[in-house]
């Protein structure tokens, strides 16, 4: 049973209340038809609502089955409903975007109660029918029937035959006394003629209050008129009033032992009250109302039946999901589009964001085997914003020995094997090479590659350098060991007959092929017979431009007894003998007229770091660095050397020259630790497949990139919004369908379920499609900074990275959960009455 006690449903009105329910106080039988009628506006569907838990009284309570309702418990709620109501809605509220079995199976689990229930319906043969093809009579059996389908002992119908012709509300009727004798059944109506031959207990409303209630059950009658006189009618006049209907009922009248029999309808009650009256007054009789025969008495096949309660199973959550999907198809295939181009941008943009240019470069060492490398540094002329880099000088090479790596000083030099260039890398230790330990060479011997010696003539190989002029000298180096390169047999026919190879494959030819190591003995042996010429060594010209003095050259030479045309010998480590066509050359600089006026004088040598353009002179050896000034002592009529020095300071100019030769040679296998500390210190390598690294590195610090990085995040910032009005767009537009869900007392977790499964679809097929696209992309990029001149390429510029993988995945993942989370947030407070109006 069902009772509601001083129940009151208060509604705000702007600053008034309105009551739409008061004090309501009723009591409704088990397993019978209870009809709530009364006019438009009187709180019908408002009572109905509180009876069937969807909407909370404002006061009062309401007990069913001896339990009293906890309306602030919404699990409790929720489980209630699921276990014992059963909605049937004016609007039928029927899923439109499933068949007729479907909208049975999604409250009941069960297909063999399914079908004998579309039997008792008689939608049996139309099961596979889409629900929005069905009149409105068949819908609103196929309510009923899911109604009835549905577990619960409770079913509540919302003007069934509202929108009904008068034979299929005859047939509503008919299905739902079949289903009263084990259910109670609450009909909200205003088709009083119909209803009161099917109904057992009726209540009347009149603006929110109980007008009157009676039971049609009731067949028998005591009318005291002794005690009541004409008001003993009273009572029983809205039962017969719904009771006889238009129907002629019969009507027995006992009085003592005698019995009399009267035909009546509604439009003779009032003549037969008055009748009776005055036949019977002053007496007590009994009135017996016999039923009439409009009600059909079909069994119920259902009535042993119980359902089961499994509301909303999964695979429905996954069809439903699917169907909601097809059904606004080109927007999300629209957002999915979009969500893709997100993730594209996403990866992109977290990529070059966290560009490792450290971790590029030493995975392009790696994969291309490279084991020596020139390193360089890049420095920005102030003035004039040029960069030019530069490959020695003991800027580069302090910065390198601040972190423990020792450069290997490098010469290039010609051969007399086929015109082959070689780097004579200068050791005083072993060193790795192609994984082979090359042992420190013997003095005037030399090291080389299997390339080098396919192409020897002899055991010797004759150098001479035509790189780096400020030596002057040819040499000869024996064999002493040959290494294996493994060079490919078609790269020295390439070499043999194609004369561009050599420039093209740069990379290949300086750390594989052209590479042959002396010790620092030989190379001492080779500096002593070389002619020494080198810029910024004329002090004739120290008080000229920086540029004129930077760029002039001199020969030095030791003094070995020379002929003297005036002065004396040199005594002191910076006494200095120069030549006499030197003198006339340049004496006017200083001023000289006589060669005596230049003896004993001293002169000094500028500071190239002095220059604004010190950047221009790094690989310049500086004199000043030995020494400031000198002191001119002789002058000789030799010519062949310019400017004649001690044996000590031509020891210090050719230890200081080791850090000015053709550059230095890093060896990668004994620094691949320091590597980082390396790149930190803004040294590069001379490779050409590590210039688009450095374009990349050059380019993510550009003001360029900056800039459209920063729009790519305002349309990353605002497309992602997008996508998550899109999610939320997917759950608002549902909202009908939440509420009918709802009103089955389906979990709030299979609800939010459909929804996430919904938009996370969408999320992991742009997931899917937007890495495999992230990754073409990346790919495209790679190749677009990649330099067509480079050789043997096969490294990754831009690498994928972690957190970019992260960022894709859950974006679009966290964006859809979010928003479902905050969309149904005020979905699952929406009043489920009213919604199902609005919607």
């Amino acid at each position: 049973m069902i009772e509601l006690k001083a129940v009151s449903k208060i509604f705000k009105s702007g600053e008034s209340d309105f009551f739409a329910l008061n004090d309501i106080s009723i009591k409704i039988p088990k397993n019978r038809i209870t009809i709530i009628s009364g006019p438009s506006g009187s709180g019908k569907s408002t009572l109905l609502s509180i009876i069937g838990l969807l909407q909370t009284p404002s006061d009062g309570d309401v007990w069913i089955n001896n339990g009293k309702i906890d309306f602030k418990n919404t699990s409790y709620l929720r489980n209630y409903i699921n276990q014992n109501i059963s909605y049937v809605f004016q609007e039928f509220n029927l899923i439109d975007d499933f068949s007729v079995v479907d909208n049975l199976l999604m409250v009941c689990d069960n297909l063999k109660i399914v079908n004998d229930i579309l039997s008792v319906i008689g939608l049996f043969t139309k099961k596979q029918t889409p629900t929005k093809l069905l009149s409105g009579g068949e819908k609103q059996r196929l309510a009923i029937g899911r109604a009835i389908a549905k577990s619960g002992d409770i079913i509540l119908l919302d003007e069934p035959t509202g929108n009904l012709d008068e034979e299929n509300s005859q047939m509503i009727f008919d299905l739902l006394k079949q289903f009263s004798s084990h259910k109670t059944i609450i009909v909200v109506t205003h088709n009083m003629k119909l209803a009161s031959n099917y109904a057992d207990f009726v209540i009347l409303l009149k603006s929110g209050r109980v007008a009157s209630q009676f039971s049609l059950t009731q067949n028998s009658y005591t009318i005291d008129f002794v005690n009541n006189n004409i008001d003993a009618f009273l009572p029983m006049l809205d039962i017969f009033h719904y009771k006889i209907s238009n129907v002629k009922t019969k009507i027995l009248i006992i009085d003592g032992e005698s019995e009399k029999t009267y035909y009546i309808s509604s439009s003779t009650l009032l003549s037969f009250f008055s009748k009776i009256y005055d036949e019977y007054k002053g007496k007590v009789i009994k009135m017996h109302i016999e039923s009439n025969d409009i009600i059909k008495t079909n069994v119920d096949p259902l009535g042993f039946i119980n359902p089961s309660a499994h509301i909303f199973p999964f695979r429905f959550i996954g069809k439903y999901s699917l169907i909601l999907f097809k059904s606004k198809m080109w927007r999300n295939i629209f957002s999915i589009f979009l969500l893709i181009l997100n993730m594209i941008m996403i990866f992109v943009y977290t990529n070059f964001v966290a560009y490792d240019y450290i971790g590029a470069t030493k995975n392009a060492v790696n994969e291309n085997d490279a084991y020596f490398s020139q390193p360089y540094i890049l420095e920005t002329n102030d003035i004039t914003s040029e960069i030019h880099r530069y490959f020695s000088g003991t800027n580069l090479y302090e910065s390198l020995d601040d972190i423990g790596v020792r450069p290997l000083p490098m010469l290039r030099v010609s051969s007399n094997l086929l015109n082959l260039q070689l780097s004579l890398v200068i050791i005083d230790q072993p060193v790795y090479f192609k994984n082979t330990l090359i042992k420190l060479p013997s003095i005037d011997e030399v090291i080389i590659s299997n390339f080098i010696s396919s192409i020897a003539q002899n055991d010797t190989i004759a150098i001479s350098n035509a790189f780096d002029n400020d030596f002057e000298f040819n040499y000869s180096l024996s064999i002493e060991e040959v290494v294996d390169c493994d060079f490919n047999q078609q790269d020295l026919q390439k070499f043999l007959n194609d004369p561009n190879y050599q420039s093209v494959n740069k990379d290949r030819f300086v750390n594989d092929y052209g590479i042959a190591f002396i010790s620092s003995e030989t190379f001492l042996n080779i500096k002593q017979s070389a002619q020494l010429r080198f810029f910024a060594s004329n002090f004739f010209l120290s008080n000229q431009s920086m540029r004129l003095y930077a760029e002039n050259k001199l020969s030095y030479g030791a003094f070995s007894n020379n002929n003297l045309i005036a002065g004396r010998l040199p005594t002191d480590e910076y006494d200095i003998v120069i030549s006499s066509s030197l003198f006339e050359q340049y004496k006017f600089f200083l001023g000289f007229d006589s060669m005596s006026e230049c003896l004993e004088q001293e002169v000094i040598y500028k500071d190239l770091n002095d220059s604004p353009n010190r950047d221009l002179y790094q690989t310049i050896l500086n004199l000043y660095d030995i020494t400031t000034n000198v002191r001119i002592v002789g002058i000789t009529d030799d010519t062949d050397i310019q400017v004649y020095v001690s044996d000590s300071f031509m020891r210090s100019i050719l230890l200081q020259k080791d850090f000015y030769l053709s550059g230095y040679f890093v060896d990668f296998v004994s620094i691949s630790d320091s590597l980082k500390e390396i790149i930190n210190t803004g040294i590069y390598f001379d490779l050409s497949y590590l210039e688009p690294i450095l374009t990349m590195k050059n380019l993510i610090h550009s003001t360029f990139i900056f800039v459209i990085l920063g729009a790519m995040l305002v349309v990353l910032t605002s497309t992602i919004t997008f996508l998550c009005l899109t999610f939320i767009s997917n759950v608002k537009g549902k909202y009908k369908e939440i509420a009918i869900l709802k009103s089955f007392g389906t979990r709030k977790r299979k609800i939010t379920g459909l929804f996430l499964l919904l938009n996370y679809f969408i999320a992991i097929v742009s997931i899917i499609g937007g890495l495999i696209l992230a990754f073409v992309s990346l790919n495209f990029i790679n190749m677009a900074f990649m330099s067509p001149n480079v050789f043997s390429i096969n490294y990754s510029l831009l690498n994928t990275t972690p957190i970019s993988l992260i960022i894709v995945i859950l974006v679009p993942l966290l964006a859809a959960l979010i928003s479902t989370f905050l969309s149904l947030r005020k979905v699952n407070k929406i009043d489920i009455a009213l919604a199902l109006k609005m919607y």
